[in-house]
């Protein structure tokens, strides 16, 4: 097991890294969980690594997703001394699969917490089609402080065959193909079902959408995404008929250049001697005045504050910065998105950047650890060009 330390719950906004999340149940274990929809199967695996034990409850397939629940029995050895633990799965590099996309493009559910169980997000699968999952990393949060266990969790997902499911969970599978995009090469899936199109994708170091993917069918009928974006990006279109060919076209980018980071360092903790403010007072921002900025010519930093969010499984606290202008969160040089380092130049983990017409909020999580003498801020773009050159891509199954 590997510790993480933190020092109550989190903050409010967008967060850059997402948790997925449960809590332990009764001996009932599918009690208070909501019904799943599409073609329902239901499955009794367990599986028991490093004293914790899953169990595969339920499958739900459809044409836009595979839903997968997973439940902690609260029996685990890893929960004893834990009073109604929650649990998070990391976003990336949790789920091994022997299917590419699945690997590649496993996420948590979206949608409201469980007190019961997990739902993990995989692309459609088709009738009759079967996938092997390995779960890598579970984390087990307690009321101040949160336990990664590391093991491997073992589940097949076996989706019906056509004679119960019908053309309900036929699908169309092309890709992955290679795009390249101002230099940049990426890689494309297209799943078609009866219910939609649905195209995972990748967006290049250093740029940022500046629009959403676009759909061109057989006919020349052009095509919004009903849903797009994303930390793993996907565009989801309307149905369109199998076999038949399409294009897809991306662009334009915000280009973020690659030249070096921005960096400003400020003096918050005399910032915070002279407002009277500590790490535990949360919530009213404090100013930081001109001699609070320790890099000439920099963009200064206006504010800071010490922020918790309502939000479940909690996590720890953030220190919050105001930036005076308007800086996107790309790639810039070797550096992917902004950064924030501490007294000791220890990174920080970002969990929420937004960006304004004038300024910019980042949030950094704390840790007991953390120096707060002083904080750099690194920014990874200012000015970002917008290139409006479209990609597309012919798709021809």
């Amino acid at each position: 097991m590997r510790r993480l330390g933190f020092a109550a719950a989190a903050a409010v906004a967008v967060v850059l890294v997402g948790w997925a999340w449960i809590t332990a149940g009764s001996d009932d274990h599918r009690a208070g969980l909501p019904q799943l929809r599409g073609h329902v199967v239901d499955a009794e695996a367990s599986q028991s690594s490093a004293g914790l034990i899953l169990r595969h409850s339920q499958t739900s397939f459809s044409g836009t997703e595979t839903i997968v629940r997973l439940q902690v029995d609260d029996t685990s050895p890893a929960l004893e001394g834990i009073a109604r633990p929650t649990f998070g799965i990391p976003m990336t590099g949790a789920i091994e699969s022997d299917d590419p996309l699945v690997e590649a493009r496993a996420v948590r559910s979206d949608g409201p917490a469980f007190h019961e169980g997990l739902d993990l997000r995989l692309p459609p699968m088709g009738t009759g089609e079967s996938v092997e999952l390995v779960l890598r990393a579970v984390d087990i949060y307690g009321d101040r402080e949160a336990t990664t266990v590391e093991g491997a969790w073992e589940f097949t997902v076996q989706a019906p065959p056509e004679a119960e499911a019908g053309d309900e969970l036929r699908t169309e599978r092309s890709g992955p193909f290679e795009l390249e995009i101002h230099g940049h090469p990426i890689d494309v899936w297209v799943i078609r079902t009866a219910t939609n199109t649905i195209v995972y994708y990748e967006v290049p170091e250093r740029f940022v959408e500046a629009g959403t993917p676009m759909l061109i069918d057989a006919g020349g009928g052009k095509h919004s995404p009903s849903r797009s974006g994303g930390m793993k990006p996907e565009a989801v279109f309307t149905a369109t008929p199998f076999g038949t060919p399409m294009d897809i076209r991306f662009g334009g980018y915000f280009d973020l250049g690659d030249g070096e980071p921005l960096s400003m360092r400020i003096a918050l903790g005399q910032a915070m001697a002279r407002a009277g403010v500590s790490r535990d007072d949360l919530g009213e921002p404090f100013p930081l005045l001109p001699e609070d900025q320790l890099t000439p010519g920099a963009p200064a930093v206006t504010s800071a504050a010490f922020i918790q969010a309502n939000t479940r499984p909690p996590q720890p606290d953030r220190v919050t910065v105001t930036i005076e202008g308007s800086f996107l969160p790309g790639a810039r040089g070797e550096e992917t998105g902004h950064r924030i380092l501490d007294g000791s130049d220890e990174p920080m983990q970002v969990r929420f950047i937004g960006t304004g017409p004038h300024e910019t909020e980042i949030a950094a999580q704390l840790e007991p650890e953390t120096d707060l003498s002083t904080l750099t801020i690194v920014l990874a773009a200012e000015d970002a060009a917008l290139r409006e050159e479209t990609f597309t891509l012919e798709v021809r199954p």
